[in-house]
């Protein structure tokens, strides 16, 4: 992005009544066009909200840092630069660089990063952190040649080294990421020395762009994929089944087809994080089934749900496996060799990414890999994103045999099912906030909550968070509801109320809504219900309990829950019983 684009998007009027989107920038230098930069970039990824942002002290980072503490935010930007570490290793400051100094200039270092670990801790509990370490060379200030690393410049890279991974570990805080970024902003002209002695600002616009947008996302990351549907022949292995068979296709180093082996094994580390990997092929299933059975394959084919192997579109089987996740088409990437049949599935399934996978060229192969991984990379991995495949399969053998039960209710009874209900579960709670923010099918008003809105509504008098987790004889679903509310006397609002898709039909919203009855008794529960395109199940689930006629109507007593509520089967239990 240009300075002036940029400029113009910055300073762009805001509409009236927008959210407001609190970033502090903090930076021991001039901020200047970063901060420029770091808006429009906010804008520009995640418009509409009004940015406001507030910046650091000159020329004292740490106090910048500890001021930031003191005033709510939505995220901090926390940009370090040598000279942070300490003054002697900028051009603003003379101190010395004789042989003793540099000495100190690595112990000051040291402390510093120290101290920065300790309020970095302190603040990531409030508020979500981005950090951006040292990205301008150093100075000539060691005593070796250019050409070789000394042991006290080798000293300071361990100790940035050990600072990165320490902040890496603490919860919340994202360190931007040195290779990418070398990759996008050329090191040896990122620094502006005339105006970093001018005016304070080290960058060339250049890289103040690059560091901003990178900045921008890890403050606003994108909406991460959930499933990845691929293709087979020339995609994940070399070669055509129906002309080579199945022992004929490869993916290894002595058939020059290594690349195939490594996207192979690409597949697997998503699917290891929860990712659903599902296959569309032109193929005969029995010869699918062979190969996919073959033990040099380094994806293991319970890995893969479904496998839809036939001669039709492959929109058909796309679509099919579209039902089977229970997921929108806007969630998925679609992989093939080919570019007709992308471009038909495209045409015919719209939302949906579809990417092709450039055989015979390693290195566009790669950068297809590194792609995937910007779209579906987590920073955190839950037990449930573990469960997520298992699941689906578990769903659909409940399906199956809810089916063929010819009495549902004796198929619900014996299903063995158990839900419990975690009534301590509280604003670090990361899994009830990511179900909160990404269920869309049964949430009763598709609200969406920044963290630092999250953080200041669970400080209020009377919040009620609960999540749920549900099992049965067919397997576990993990944490697959959350419900936030407030009560005020004997009035309990439900402010958010969503259960994953995984959990439909099993009247697991009943159980819920029995629970809290129980917990909080003689309540009157308030929803706050909005109608949308996604929620029908909500609005279907409120009108069995005989709500939804007039406003009035989203107030649920007891007595009438209780004249609606089916049989419930489920055994409950709750992990706080204060």
């Amino acid at each position: 992005m240009k300075l002036v684009e940029a400029v113009k998007r910055a300073n762009a009027p805001s509409s009236a009544g927008i959210a407001e989107f609190q970033v502090h920038l903090l930076t021991g230098f001039e901020a200047l066009h970063l901060k420029t930069f770091l808006k429009a970039w906010l804008l520009e990824l995640r418009s509409p909200r009004r940015i406001v942002m507030k910046t650091g002290i000159f020329g004292d980072l740490a106090g910048g840092l500890a001021s930031a503490l003191a005033v709510p935010g939505d995220g901090i930007a926390l940009v370090i630069e040598w000279p942070d570490l300490d003054p002697r290793l900028g051009v603003r400051s003379l101190g010395g660089w004789q042989l003793g100094q540099v000495d100190e200039i690595v112990r000051e270092t040291e402390r510093r990063t120290l101290h920065y670990v300790e309020l970095i801790k302190a603040a990531s509990g409030n508020i979500p952190i981005v950090v951006s370490l040292p990205s301008i060379p150093l100075l000539p200030a060691f005593s070796p040649s250019g050409t070789q690393a000394g042991g006290q410049e080798l000293e300071l890279e361990r100790i940035l080294a050990t600072f990165g991974a320490e902040l890496g570990s603490i919860s919340r805080v994202k360190v931007l990421n040195s290779r990418r970024l070398d990759r996008l902003s050329e090191p040896t002209t990122r620094h502006d020395l005339r105006s970093e002695i001018s005016t304070g600002f080290p960058y060339q616009l250049t890289h103040a762009d690059v560091l901003a947008a990178m900045l921008a996302e890890n403050l606003r990351p994108s909406p991460r994929r959930k499933g990845l549907i691929t293709d087979l022949d020339d995609t994940l292995w070399r070669g055509i089944l129906g002309e080579d068979g199945a022992d004929g296709v490869s993916w290894d180093l002595d058939h020059k087809t290594q690349m195939h082996g490594l996207y192979q094994q690409f597949l697997a580390s998503l699917a290891d994080i929860g990712i659903l990997i599902g296959v569309a092929t032109k193929n005969s299933p029995e010869i699918v089934e062979r190969v996919l059975n073959r033990p040099d394959l380094h994806i293991g084919k319970d890995q893969i749900f479904p496998i839809k192997a036939n001669w039709g579109p492959k929109s058909e089987s796309i679509r099919e496996i579209l039902q089977a996740w229970n997921i929108v088409a806007q969630d998925v990437v679609f992989i093939d060799d080919s570019p007709m049949e992308l471009a038909q599935v495209a045409q015919s399934i719209p939302g949906i990414t579809c990417l092709h996978f450039p055989t015979r060229d390693e290195k566009s192969i790669l950068d297809l890999l590194e792609s995937l991984r910007d779209q579906f990379g987590k920073d955190s991995i839950h037990t449930e994103d573990i469960l997520r495949a298992a699941s689906l399969k578990q769903g659909q053998a409940w399906n199956a045999d809810a089916a063929e039960a010819a009495d549902p209710e004796s198929f619900l009874k014996r299903a063995e099912a158990e839900i419990l209900f975690d009534f301590s579960a509280g604003r670090t709670d990361r899994r009830a906030l990511e179900l909160i923010n990404k269920t869309n099918h049964f949430n009763i008003n598709g609200k969406r909550w920044a963290e630092a809105e999250w953080e200041s509504f669970h400080a209020r008098k009377g919040t009620v968070l609960i999540t749920l987790a549900y099992t049965d004889k067919y397997g576990p679903l993990g944490k697959i509801g959350a419900l936030l509310a407030e009560l005020d006397g004997a009035r309990l609002t439900i402010i958010s109320f969503v259960l994953s898709c995984r959990a439909f039909s099993r009247r697991i919203e009943y159980s819920c809504i029995n629970q809290l009855f129980a917990r909080f008794p003689g309540c009157h529960i308030v929803f706050e219900y909005v109608s949308n395109q996604r929620n029908q199940l909500v609005g279907a689930f409120l009108a069995e309990l005989g709500l939804l006629h007039t406003a009035e109507d989203l107030v649920l007593s007891h007595e009438v829950f209780a004249r609606h509520c089916p049989n419930l089967y489920q055994r409950t239990k709750e992990s706080n019983n204060e």
